[in-house]
């Protein structure tokens, strides 16, 4: 894994912090002010389904129904919109 530590400038009090980067499994930035507090860090998590469907339904165009596949699909077809929604959570790989 790629990883390294640099200082960068802190936005709350323009001091410098201690920042820190991975790039796997995904981009990874952590970031600690020693002299105010001051922190970000990446977290990792999983929407439920309910708010899965409406991120999808935001951006169904990118579901496309078998009629619509060339397109990315249409807001006002049905099609689209029902390939779109999930009956339940995808299996992550172990």
């Amino acid at each position: 894994m790629a990883s390294h530590s640099y200082d960068s400038e802190c936005p709350k009090c323009n001091k410098s912090m201690d920042s820190w980067s991975e790039n796997r499994p995904y981009d990874i930035v952590e970031h600690q002010c020693f002299n105010c507090g001051f922190y970000t860090s990446t977290t990792e998590g999983r929407l439920d389904l309910e708010e899965l469907n409406e991120n999808r339904g935001d951006y169904y165009e990118r579901f496309p129904c078998e009629k619509h596949k060339h397109d990315l699909g249409e807001f006002d077809c049905k099609e689209c919109y029902f390939a779109t929604v999930l009956k339940e959570l995808p299996k992550w790989e172990e």
